[in-house]
């Protein structure tokens, strides 16, 4: 449904809603989520502060989908 509304809202106006086959347009780009200084990487260095060995436990991959789902979030528009 949100995929057809934003179609219906470019086909009004071009700016009222991000171009899905254009990656300028996204909230999030690739080299934000992915590059350096991105989101991850900020997630990563969030991590090593909270928990300073660097294994993989449970916890620490919980806490990474947690921290990584609210940067996404906080950047993301949200179809409310």
């Amino acid at each position: 449904m949100r995929s057809r509304l934003e179609a219906f809202l470019r086909g009004i106006d071009e700016s009222l809603a991000a171009n899905p086959a254009n990656e300028a347009e996204w909230a999030i780009t690739n080299d934000r989520l992915n590059g350096k200084e991105g989101i991850k990487e900020s997630v990563e260095e969030e991590l090593k502060k909270l928990f300073p060995k660097e294994n993989q436990t449970s916890e620490r991959a919980r806490e990474r989908d947690k921290l990584l789902t609210n940067v996404i979030l906080q950047e993301t528009d949200l179809a409310l």
